[in-house]
């Protein structure tokens, strides 16, 4: 069945438009500048690493987790830890987490897991990883859903080139997609997809709050209501900033949003809303200012919608304002997104082939790069990570 979806969700990447974008040429060498990682969920079965001063591309690692038993992984999402020297892709179609060397980008471990994996979050402390579940919805626009209806977070260890499964936290709630660990790792924060609820785990003891996001509609968790949709979560300052899709729900057209919640007493603070045509998808916690960075992905079919780059700052009671957005035509259906480590640059994948570079000051476009190529014709970067 999953091989049957894998092959359906391809056949929707070659059907979208992608502009005519001319795919760039590739260097060699990044010249000891940091590496900016890129998981292609389309054709490949690649993840792209590109030097992340000039976006070129350095090298393409073959993602094979399966053992060539899945005919197309799809990389989904990317986890660095620089100081171990690793970095980790999940993958949908193999329902694995593989982790490389960061000196040659060889594959050291593979762990497989029950159901497709989406996000995962690193504590680089306790050298864990922390890793989602796929929905069994329709996120890619594709027609067609791929997933589970998996409620389970798994609690995966690595050190000395090996990983192991250490445990899970079943949040009782099915797609916990959305997921954020706290400053001091004692936290972990998720959102069920499907359900429109949030949850709480701590981490030492293993115990778990759900919270509704839309306790107007939704107060219990009914799973016909998810009117909201709650995509992804970073965390910040002791508040958590819940990013939601909406877009269409019954005969109402419901407003993409960023939900700010208090994480001490689990109590929503402020929202911030953007169109219904928006569809928030990642977004990323500046490194030491109060300010959010979301991408808008817009219309799942390619057309534009209200898609771009924003920047919202925060007050030290969670109330978000608009800093400045940057919604040129040639932005859709973005996906990604990650910031330098001096928060200079702020990266973002589209799904339509290409990376942007950023400046975090001003919003302004700085490079990009289209990574499609006759060789891989519809690459689909999804999750993006920098080390820079």
């Amino acid at each position: 069945m999953i091989r049957k979806i894998i092959i359906y969700i391809l056949s929707a990447f070659m059907l979208m438009s992608c502009e005519n974008i001319t795919s760039s040429d590739t260097t060699s060498s990044n010249q000891g500048n940091g590496n900016l990682y890129v998981a292609l969920q389309g054709m490949g079965n690649k993840v792209a690493i590109l030097n992340p001063e000039n976006l070129q591309l350095i090298e393409m690692v073959d993602v094979n987790l399966s053992d060539g038993q899945i005919m197309m992984e799809m990389p989904h999402y990317i986890a660095v830890d620089s100081g171990a020297g690793y970095w980790f892709v999940t993958t949908m179609g193999s329902s694995s987490v593989g982790m490389y060397s960061m000196s040659d980008n060889q594959l050291l471990d593979v762990i497989s897991l029950e159901s497709p994996p989406a996000l995962f979050e690193i504590d680089t402390n306790t050298q864990s990883l922390y890793v989602s579940r796929m929905p069994n919805v329709d996120l890619m626009g594709s027609g067609m859903p791929m997933g589970s209806n998996s409620s389970v977070i798994d609690k995966i260890h690595y050190s000395s080139n090996e990983m192991s499964l250490e445990l899970n936290y079943d949040t009782g709630l099915p797609s916990p997609h959305a997921i954020s660990i706290s400053e001091f790792g004692d936290k972990i924060m998720s959102a069920s997809l499907t359900y429109d609820f949030l949850t709480e785990i701590h981490v030492g003891s293993g115990d778990i709050q759900n919270i509704s996001l839309d306790s107007s509609i939704n107060p219990d968790p009914i799973p016909d209501i998810n009117r909201l949709k709650p995509l992804e979560i970073v965390q910040g300052n002791n508040f958590a900033f819940v990013n939601c899709m909406g877009g269409a729900w019954n005969d109402e057209m419901v407003n993409g949003r960023v939900q700010v919640w208090n994480v001490e007493n689990l109590s929503k603070v402020s929202e911030y809303q953007f169109g219904s045509d928006s569809n928030p998808w990642h977004l990323v916690h500046h490194p030491s200012e109060n300010k959010i960075y979301v991408v808008l992905s817009g219309y799942l079919d390619g057309s534009t919608g209200e898609s771009g780059l924003v920047q919202l700052s925060y007050d030290e009671t969670g109330v978000l304002t608009l800093d400045w957005e940057n919604k040129e035509s040639s932005l859709k259906l973005l996906h990604g997104i990650d910031i330098s480590q001096d928060s200079e640059y702020v990266y973002v994948s589209s799904r339509d082939g290409r990376i942007f570079k950023f400046s975090s000051i001003s919003g302004d476009l700085l490079e990009s790069i289209d990574l499609s190529s006759s060789e891989m014709p519809y690459p689909a970067p999804g999750g993006i990570k920098v080390n820079y």
